[in-house]
């Protein structure tokens, strides 16, 4: 697995703000162009919103890593895609829609995840007792 945007301008890119307010809320974005051994690429973008009344600056960060992760190794795996042999290149400006997008919506009750492909959007509720339990 390969993370190509990093070795361009580390020095930057540890100083860049990954989260920023919006309407009072939270928001991420990552974009990344997934490239294949047989030369295939496709985007996969990772959104989220959390309310600072709810959720604090780094678990916010904490959770949109680790379900941006999650979610991404298991959309591979069920493709039947080996990750390991995915380049990474982080997007700062798409040219167009991502193939596959993912929104997290960080609320009281829980996460809400949209996942949305050019089959559909499907939604998935989880609560934060069951998101905190299941790992």
């Amino acid at each position: 697995m390969a993370f190509s945007a990093y070795s361009q301008d580390w020095k930057s890119k540890l100083k860049e703000e990954l989260v920023t307010m919006e309407k009072g809320k939270f928001t991420m974005d990552d974009t990344q162009m997934l490239t294949f051994e047989n030369g295939a690429s496709m985007t996969f973008q990772t959104t989220a919103t959390g309310d600072p009344d709810i959720i604090n600056r780094d678990n916010f960060i904490a959770v949109f890593s680790n379900v941006s992760v999650f979610m991404l190794v298991g959309i591979m795996e069920e493709a039947g895609i080996n990750v390991t042999s995915i380049d990474f290149k982080e997007v700062e400006n798409p040219t167009g829609p991502a193939d596959i997008k993912i929104h997290l919506d960080m609320v009281n009750s829980g996460l809400i995840m949209t996942i949305t492909t050019e089959e559909g959007d499907e939604k998935e509720i989880m609560t934060w007792e069951e998101f905190f339990n299941e790992k």
